[in-house]
């Protein structure tokens, strides 16, 4: 009886402990839905994406790859503190990131960081499981290869159509004018507009008319604005100012 009673203490007390790992195991477990909307609600999405890089680094694979889960958490919640301490981890991502400083998050509990943790690594296997369910030879998305060259010299030669455009109906305009003084008698029939007929262009005059022209003005305003804003964007794009 006394062994019986020793195997059943003993039994016990393995159910006892073995509740208590199960228990802590469910109490610290990882939940990717809180973790979804912690993300969410602290505008993690603004300098990540799962599995592109952005301002910093693609978080699906960079958390995959990173056994220490408890320096994630660290880093997470206060990744300055980790870089004053000069963690080599740390320090190899704030050098590789050009020293960009991530913003602290020591309002996120240890449970919050691991939950937000499994929401990541959750969405990083659908990004897999994706890839390898597409068929043999599929191309994928699409990669963003920025601004097409073809639309930048496309508002170019707008720009220039219209500018032509506007120097004909300007000849047209002028021709029509002698057409209606000659009619009207104030310019002889065989007048001939040729250069030794012509009076001399006051071209100071011209341009004051010119800049006094709302529609001119403005078409060369607007002509401005898109060349100088093509050219910008396209200089931005080229310095990946997309990418942070």
């Amino acid at each position: 009886m006394r062994n019986v009673s020793l195997i059943l203490k003993q039994i016990t007390r393995l159910l006892f402990i073995a509740s208590f790992v199960v228990l802590s195991n469910v109490a610290y477990a990882q939940d990717p839905a809180k973790g979804e909307a912690l993300y969410k609600s602290n505008n993690c999405g603004s300098c990540h994406k799962i599995d592109v890089r952005m301002t910093g680094p693609a978080l699906g694979p960079t958390i995959a790859s990173e056994p220490d889960e408890a320096y994630l958490v660290k880093w997470i919640q206060n990744n300055q503190a980790l870089i004053a301490a000069k963690n080599p981890k740390a320090l190899t991502i704030y050098n590789q990131f050009n020293q960009s400083q991530m913003s602290v998050f020591t309002n996120l509990s240890d449970q919050d960081v691991k939950d937000i943790l499994g929401y990541v690594k959750a969405e990083w296997k659908k990004v897999e499981d994706a890839k390898k369910a597409a068929p043999a030879g599929a191309t994928g998305a699409v990669a963003d290869s920025g601004p097409s060259s073809t639309m930048v010299f496309g508002l170019i030669g707008v720009i220039v159509i219209a500018f032509l455009i506007i120097l004909v109906l300007n000849r047209v305009i002028g021709t029509l004018e002698r057409l209606l003084l000659q009619k009207q008698g104030l310019l002889p029939e065989d007048f001939e507009d040729d250069e030794t007929s012509k009076p001399k262009i006051d071209r100071l005059a011209t341009v004051r008319i010119l800049a006094k022209n709302k529609k001119f003005v403005f078409f060369v305003v607007l002509c401005s604005v898109i060349g100088f804003g093509s050219w910008t964007w396209v200089t931005l794009w080229n310095t990946n100012v997309h990418q942070g």
